[in-house]
């Protein structure tokens, strides 16, 4: 699951990490702490930009919140990153599960931090899963127990479980495990995954409780009765007079003529989805961006080899005949070839990272599509990408050591 992780990392990180073994985080390694340290030493730009690349292909920012969460510099600067993404956010409070033998205090909402809200949270989510016991205080294994207890299955997409409150026995609820609140929000892969779990556990409920029927319920928005703002599915066992009660109206009274108007505004505005793609289609739509990395990397390797010969007799020239203005003109060469050589070996990163996404299926890249380009990106992410690339091996060494020449020549020309 694509979901960014954001909390308090020298407070929390156990905390965080406990959850990771229930089997709730995933889709972010956690870092160690040396792995921590190495970036947190980092320039401000430098954690910004580690920042961005960790979040960029994510669709969901989870923000796990502890005792001093809302206070980190860093955790605020996430928020806000997100936010200005507009990639959906939400908070659960961790500080009920028990750390190194002892719990926590609640913190304050950290989205309250965003801007332009004065200090108020504009109606994000906050989770607080934390168990009392009979004095008030935080019963951390009740805690532990509630995030997995009545659980029935789960993969990579869904989770399966009893509800807290259920209609009758048996009643099933399937969620997606990315947060979404609404079913129009899903993806196909994500609706494909949520309805089949549905019949799945429909079938499962038919064979073990034998009932006289069962109702499939989704709901969006608080008109529809829809109470949590997460994407769910209800599948409830029915017998004839269970406490469930009537879900559907007895009589309409609508004339033919509104049922044609009804019918023509939507023949007008429904599309079915295109069911044609294949693997086969996915195999290609790879082998399109492979070609292009392929280009890429041989357009940086032609780079340095078109220059070699350039410099050489500009430089070489210029140490035999002292001329300052072949030295200048390997320099330029020098410059200008480096420049288009971060270029190609820019782009080859990036349908990289493109070639990933389509590999992993990521619903957003649509098929045969080869725009590498994603949501948020600005000039201060093109230059710390420029930079980076300006940083490798493939780049700084070589090029560096031609310019330390040219420059070499140029001295040696301009003193004799």
């Amino acid at each position: 699951m694509a979901v960014f992780y954001s909390f308090h990392y020298e407070r929390d990180v156990h905390r965080v990490q406990l959850i990771r073994n229930m089997g709730s985080v995933e889709g972010r390694k956690l870092l160690n702490a040396q792995e921590w340290e190495a970036v947190r030493v980092n320039s401000d730009d430098a954690i910004r930009y580690w920042i961005e690349e960790q979040m960029k292909w994510k669709s969901t920012v989870v923000v796990l919140i502890g005792a001093e969460t809302a206070s980190r510099r860093w955790v605020k600067y996430e928020i806000q990153r997100a936010w200005d993404l507009r990639k959906p956010l939400l908070g659960i409070r961790i500080h009920g599960l028990s750390s190194l033998g002892s719990t926590d205090t609640e913190g304050a909402d950290p989205f309250c931090s965003i801007n332009g809200f004065r200090g108020y949270n504009p109606g994000l989510p906050i989770f607080d899963p934390t168990q009392r016991d009979s004095s008030g205080k935080i019963d951390s294994k009740a805690t532990y127990e509630d995030a997995v207890v009545r659980e029935v299955a789960r993969n990579d997409k869904v989770v399966v479980f009893f509800p807290t409150e259920p209609a009758v026995l048996g009643h099933c609820m399937v969620i997606p495990r990315r947060h979404v609140e609404e079913f129009t929000a899903l993806t196909s892969d994500e609706v494909s995954a949520v309805m089949t779990s549905a019949q799945a556990v429909a079938m499962c409920l038919r064979e073990t409780y034998h009932p006289d029927g069962i109702n499939i319920i989704q709901s969006n928005g608080e008109a529809a009765t829809q109470s949590v703002p997460h994407v769910h599915v209800h599948i409830v066992p029915r017998w004839d007079g269970d406490a469930f009660g009537d879900i559907w109206p007895s009589k309409t009274d609508f004339s033919d003529e509104e049922k044609d108007r009804a019918l023509a505004k939507l023949r007008a505005t429904t599309l079915l989805p295109d069911s044609s793609v294949t693997p086969e289609d996915r195999r290609q739509h790879l082998s399109f961006a492979q070609n292009v990395i392929s280009r890429m990397a041989q357009s940086s390797s032609n780079t340095k080899s078109w220059l070699l010969p350039v410099v050489t007799a500009a430089y070489g020239y210029s140490l035999t005949k002292c001329s300052v203005a072949l030295a200048v003109l390997g320099i330029v060469a020098t410059v200008i070839f480096a420049f288009l050589d971060v270029g190609y070996l820019r782009t080859e990163r990036k349908y990289r990272d493109l070639y990933e996404r389509i590999a992993a299926g990521d619903p957003d890249v649509p098929t045969y599509s080869l725009n590498y380009l994603c949501s948020g990106e600005t000039w201060r992410t093109r230059f710390l990408e420029h930079y980076s690339v300006i940083k490798g091996w493939a780049i700084w060494p070589f090029y560096g050591t031609l310019l330390l020449i040219g420059c070499a020549s140029l001295v040696l020309a301009l003193v004799h």
